[in-house]
């Protein structure tokens, strides 16, 4: 179960990281000026992070560390357990802080 799961996870992580490639080269301009580009890297960058938030979430979980508070934490936790250097973990927090700064200015409504 452990395997199939981070598997997963693993998969969708190799499909936005393929998809987000394809865009690597744009320019700022080209970028501002077109929604659909924003709206596929964003998207994409979103379903990367959580896929990387849901692996280790599933850590934790399996190894019985502690439980995580907030999406940043996750990835302190992994450090704190010696399972993140210090420099992915912290790297990794910021991408779970970005991930909440696209989501919550992205809602409509």
């Amino acid at each position: 179960m452990f395997n199939e799961k981070v598997g997963d996870l693993l998969k969708v992580l190799k499909e936005c990281l393929e998809m987000l490639r394809e865009f690597q080269g744009i320019d700022i301009r080209s970028y501002r000026n077109d929604r659909k580009v924003q709206d596929i890297v964003e998207r994409e960058f979103e379903r990367a992070i959580m896929a990387c938030i849901d692996i280790g979430a599933r850590l934790i979980s399996l190894y019985n560390f502690p439980t995580a508070s907030s999406y940043a934490e996750v990835f302190e936790v992994l450090n704190r357990e010696g399972v993140l250097p210090w420099d992915i973990s912290d790297a990794m927090a910021d991408f779970a802080r970005f991930r909440n700064v696209l989501v919550y200015t992205n809602t409509s409504g």
